[in-house]
C-alpha cells in the first residue's frame, strides 16, 4: 500500500531488479538502480545517483516533502567605501548574523584579522551546507549523528592577471553510533557530491574530502 509523505513505501520487482515506489502528496517516484548506484525517478527524470539505496530513498523523501513549499532567496549585502586597496566594505546578511562586518584588501590578502574575506565566508557556507547534507543523509540511512565537526579550507591563487579559487578541502569528523567505516565513507562522499554548495562550486578544479569516524 501507499501512504502520503513517505510513511509507507511499496516494494516489488520490475524488470528483474529490486524497486521501491513511493507516493507522496505531490510526487510519485521510484527508487531504482541507475548508473551503477541508486536513484529516484519521477515522471521520467532521474535524480542524482547514490551508492546505496537508503540514500536515494532519503533524497526522494526530502524532495517530496519540499515539493510545493515556498523556497525564498537568501540575501546578503555589501556597502563599499573608498578606492581599491584603501577601500573598506561592510557585509550584512539578511538575518543580521553578520552585520556591517568589515573586509578589504588587507583582510583578504595580508591576513589582517580585523576583517573577514570572501574565501572565509565561502568556507563557512560550504562547511555548513555539507555538514547538514551529511547529517540528513545519515538520518535517511538510519543512523543518528551524535556530533559532527567540519572545517573547510578555500585556497585563492594568482592566475595570470587575476585570481582563482583552485581548491577546497573539507575535513569531517563525526560520532555516529552503530555505523561502520564503509557505510560512513560512502555516506560522506555522497553528501559532498549532493551538497548544494558543492554543486554551485562545480567549477572549482579540486574539492577534496577527508572523513574521520570518531570512536
Amino acid at each position: 500500500m501507499l501512504t502520503r509523505c513517505g510513511e509507507t513505501l511499496l516494494q516489488g520487482d520490475q524488470l528483474g531488479s529490486r524497486l521501491e515506489q513511493c507516493s507522496y502528496e505531490r510526487i510519485i517516484c521510484r527508487v531504482v538502480k541507475h548508473i551503477g548506484g541508486w536513484a529516484y525517478e519521477a515522471n521520467g527524470t532521474f535524480a542524482e545517483a547514490f551508492p546505496i539505496r537508503d540514500l536515494a530513498r532519503g533524497s526522494a523523501k526530502r524532495a517530496a516533502s519540499a515539493d510545493g513549499a515556498t523556497m525564498t532567496d537568501k540575501m546578503a549585502s555589501v556597502h563599499w567605501e573608498g578606492r581599491g586597496k584603501d577601500g573598506v566594505g561592510r557585509i550584512t546578511t539578511q538575518t543580521d548574523a553578520v552585520k556591517s562586518y568589515p573586509y578589504g584588501y588587507r583582510s583578504r590578502f595580508e591576513d589582517d584579522r580585523h576583517g573577514t574575506n570572501p574565501e572565509e565566508l565561502l568556507a563557512a557556507a560550504h562547511a555548513a551546507c555539507f555538514t547538514m547534507a551529511f547529517s540528513f543523509a545519515c538520518d535517511a540511512a538510519g543512523f543518528a549523528t551524535t556530533a559532527v565537526d567540519t572545517t573547510a579550507s578555500v585556497r585563492l591563487v594568482k592566475r595570470g592577471n587575476g585570481f582563482l579559487i583552485d581548491r577546497i578541502a573539507l575535513r569531517l569528523e563525526a560520532t555516529i553510533p552503530g555505523i561502520d567505516e564503509s557505510a560512513f565513507q560512502k555516506i560522506a562522499a555522497a553528501a559532498k557530491q549532493d551538497c548544494p554548495l558543492s554543486k554551485a562550486l562545480a567549477s572549482v578544479p579540486e574539492i577534496v574530502l577527508t572523513a574521520v569516524l570518531g570512536k
